[in-house]
């Protein structure tokens, strides 16, 4: 198109029809275009275009600028990005004069520079015959629509007016239809697996020493401890996992009556175990903190905040956390058998344990709503946080929707920025509005509020909830404070609302809720706390027969977390911004078909799954289409790639073993820096670990991909966590190109052994830490070299060899961090 083209008709057909961008671009690939450059501030659509075109092994798919990075030099690096892919570029042009050079003749080493692009999930494709008869019926031309489907028009004339508006609501509710989610419950494997080794109980009480009972018959020896005080280091250190029942304890905390003390004591537990270096998974047990399908209520949505807080958890201590387990009213000799199941078995860590079996909680794609009624307020409508963000949203979509009259209440009330000129948007809809200072979690003024609310107009009968704070800290630094800040207004006028209205027959009762407390969100475990206990309240009212629904949000686009610094980044780990309009929309579904707990978010899951499952596997998610698909391509690319046709397998095979760590490791230090934005490889220092120059989740994954793409293997996700600097990770590398090879070759075992020793030695050079962390090394070395040594003796080996290396056991029993790791060095080809 040269431009003219696209007026304001062309705009307006492209919002009202089928874009079909599929398709253009893959007879575009047909037609013999080969190149593609999304002009645009974000690239949004090579993916997609790279999926269209993928039969075409030399299609070239590149962007232009960036977000936070729309300058002259991220567009000149999109040029070059074409370049090497073999577009012809005019650099004259572009730089304004100079000549190209060739490249030198001699042999130099070559490196790749450019990430691959990753192809987006794309939907199907509407056929011309489809196309044609909704045409028709957006037309309104009822005798187009007869001719199409060959019948008489008097026929259609009564059910034509609902397939236009069916047909309006369809094109409108399809721009939503994809973030809509929902909790379900599926049925997990029971086995006999029993425990082995020792199992901290912490609690008191029967519940206690019945999972104590339970867990000993089927072979754990068991120790316990009332509380976290009570944890004994050196009881706790080398037990297998940890039981805690203090999350049963539904009393508040003595200082802030918000604060569960079972959920203040879990917290402190999982502090407490960090200091004491407790490495073992913890698992926290709840009692009617989850409801796992129709006719079970929530009975306790306090306990449920602890299972907000543990998907957090989960994601900062992969390595420490175990999981959630939700306990029936009796716990039986059944139900001990299959608590014992989970834990052996460790596959699932969020269950619950019912009468019919285990229950594996998932996030399931909700589909499409069946509309009941539009709802529509008819008295005034409560908007607690109404006055900005998502409440302010939500205040002009209610006034929207009809009501007459609309409170709107925070802490700030009238003297909150932009009050003025929402409560002249609203009024001029035709709405009345008042903007009330109030306190929802303070049991008395809110329920002053309520009085004052039916003495004055209409009575109340809608509740929207969208009060609330943001913000936290990783769950090993919360504090009693932390936690009550966040929990006062959301999870505290939840409750005060529910029980202040519970005789009202109101027409909703809306709770704003968070995927925080769904799936969980890394710093931010006691927000996530408070927002499930939403959810939980919303199943619990349900169950009463009173109104409630829940919708737990993604990420709002430019609004709360999304416009804090951290927004964009937010935006990169696979969410998409929910904008005010379509936000309204999902909103309006939800309310329209009278549905209970309902998620909101826009996935990104090609981007979102390998940074979530980037340090432990995530069964929440292993019901969804998408997320299954990535994984099985990311396991049979694993399980396909071999060391035998690797490129750079073949360039290592004819270097000493200096010249190939070298090799790899400035293969890393590249792509590394490429990674981190430097413009050299010298900005990451072989030594240096991987996390303090600036690595998260996010920017590991882009490195674990670019580095398998590079060595032509498929690389662990978790490797600059197992490998923490350049240098021990080239030596990983050369592991599975070079000692694998010679493995898969008949070589011998204990060379590749031999070889790992070495890798290790290095990593043990670069290890930055005290000696805490020496310490801990040195115990696990010792461990692993007493068993190696005690099974070598039923070798058929002299006698006095055996002795010598009992006797070197016996030594390093007894020896000290520094004389460990000198004797690594001196023995094991560290020096």
């Amino acid at each position: 198109l040269n431009g003219p083209e696209m007026d304001p008709g062309y705009w307006f057909a492209s919002l009202r029809e089928t874009v079909e961008f599929d398709r253009a671009i893959s007879i575009l690939g047909e037609a013999g275009h080969g190149v593609f450059v999304e002009s645009s501030p974000h690239p949004v659509l090579t993916g997609a275009i790279g999926d269209a075109v993928q039969e075409n092994a030399d299609a070239v798919v590149v962007g232009t600028l960036r977000r936070e990075d729309g300058g002259a030099e991220r567009l000149l690096t999109s040029f070059a990005e074409a370049y090497v892919k073999g577009v012809g570029v005019d650099w004259a042009g572009i730089l304004g004069g100079g000549s190209t050079t060739d490249l030198p003749t001699y042999a130099f080493q070559r490196r790749h520079y450019w990430p691959q692009a990753h192809a987006a999930v794309t939907g199907g494709q509407v056929t011309e015959g489809d196309a044609d008869f909704w045409a028709a019926v957006e037309g309104g031309d009822l005798d187009e629509l007869a001719t199409a489907l060959n019948v008489d028009g008097g026929s259609l004339a009564k059910v034509f007016p609902a397939l236009t508006d069916y047909r309006k609501r369809s094109r409108v509710d399809a721009t939503v239809a994809d973030w809509r989610y929902r909790i379900t419950w599926a049925p997990v494997a029971e086995s006999e697996t029993l425990l082995s080794g020792t199992w901290l109980v912490v609690g008191t009480g029967a519940d206690a020493e019945s999972v104590a009972t339970v867990l000993a018959e089927r072979g754990a020896e068991i120790v316990t401890a009332a509380g976290p005080e009570g944890i004994d280091p050196d009881v706790a250190d080398g037990v297998a996992g940890v039981i805690s029942m203090l999350a049963l304890d539904e009393a508040s905390h003595p200082a802030y009556a918000v604060v569960p003390a079972g959920l203040m004591a879990t917290v402190e537990l999982i502090q407490a175990l960090g200091r004491a270096n407790v490495g073992a998974p913890l698992w926290v047990l709840t009692r009617g903190a989850v409801g796992t399908g129709p006719g079970e209520r929530v009975v306790s949505p306090t306990q449920a905040q602890v299972w907000g807080l543990g998907v957090t958890a989960a994601l900062e201590l992969a390595g420490r956390w175990g999981g959630l387990i939700d306990l029936p009213a009796v716990l039986d000799a059944r139900t001990g058998a299959r608590l014992a199941t989970v834990l052996a078995d460790g596959g699932e860590d969020q269950v619950a344990l019912r009468s019919r079996g285990i229950l594996g909680r998932r996030l399931e794609r909700a589909g499409r709503p069946v509309v009941r009624a539009e709802w529509t307020p008819r008295g005034t409508a409560l908007v607690t946080g109404g006055v900005s963000g998502v409440g302010a949203i939500t205040a002009r979509w209610v006034a929207e929707r009809g009501a007459p009259r609309l409170v709107l209440t925070s802490r700030s009330g009238p003297a909150a920025a932009g009050v003025a000129a929402l409560a002249a948007s609203i009024a001029a809809s035709g709405t009345a509005v008042e903007v009330i200072s109030s306190d929802t979690g303070d049991r008395e003024s809110t329920g002053a509020l309520l009085a004052w609310i039916d003495a004055t107009g209409a009575p109340l009968s809608s509740v929207l909830h969208a009060a609330g704070v943001t913000g936290g800290k990783p769950v090993e630094e919360v504090e009693t404070a932390d936690l009550a800040g966040l929990l006062s207004a959301k999870a505290g006028g939840a409750a005060v609302l529910d029980e202040l209205t519970a005789d009202r027959e109101l027409d909703a009762f809306v709770l704003f809720s968070s995927g925080a407390g769904t799936w969980g969100s890394g710093g931010l475990s006691a927000y996530g706390a408070a927002n499930a206990y939403l959810d939980a309240l919303c199943d619990n009212r349900r169950a009463r027969g009173v109104a409630a629904t829940s919708v737990a949000w993604g990420l709002w686009a430019g609004i709360g977390m999304a416009a804090s610094e951290g927004g964009d980044r937010l935006l990169d780990y696979g969410m998409d911004g929910i904008d005010a309009e379509r936000g309204m929309r999902a909103l309006g579904q939800v309310l329209d078909a009278d549905e209970g707990a309902v998620a909101v978010a826009g996935f990104d899951w090609a981007q979102f799954v390998p940074t979530y499952t980037f340090r432990r596997p995530s069964p929440l998610l292993s019901a969804i289409p998408e997320v299954r698909e990535i994984l099985a391509a990311e396991a049979e690319a694993g399980a396909g790639v071999g060391t035998g046709g690797s490129e750079l397998a073949e360039r290592l095979s004819g270097l000493s073993v200096g010249d190939q760590r070298q090799m790899l490791t400035e293969l890393v230090r590249g792509h590394a820096a490429a990674v981190l934005g430097h413009e050299a490889a010298g900005e990451v220092l072989p030594q240096r670990a991987f996390k303090d120059l600036g690595f998260d989740s996010v920017g590991a994954v882009e490195l674990r991909n670019r580095l398998s793409a590079a060595a032509g293997i498929r690389l662990p996700s978790t490797m600059i966590f197992d490998y923490p600097n350049a240098a021990a990770l080239a030596d990983y590398i050369r592991g599975e190109l070079v000692d694998a090879g010679q493995a898969a070759d008949g070589a011998d075992q204990g060379d590749v052994v031999l070889n790992d020793l070495d890798r290790l030695a290095a990593a043990l050079e670069s290890i930055e830490g005290g000696a805490d962390v020496r310490q801990d090394i040195t115990e696990r070395m010792q461990t692993m070299l007493s068993r190696w040594l005690r099974g070598s003796t039923a070798n058929d080996e002299s006698a006095a060899g055996a002795t010598g290396r009992q006797n070197v056991a016996g030594q390093l029993d007894e020896a000290s961090a520094d004389e460990v790791l000198d004797f690594i060095n001196k023995e094991l080809g560290g020096s």
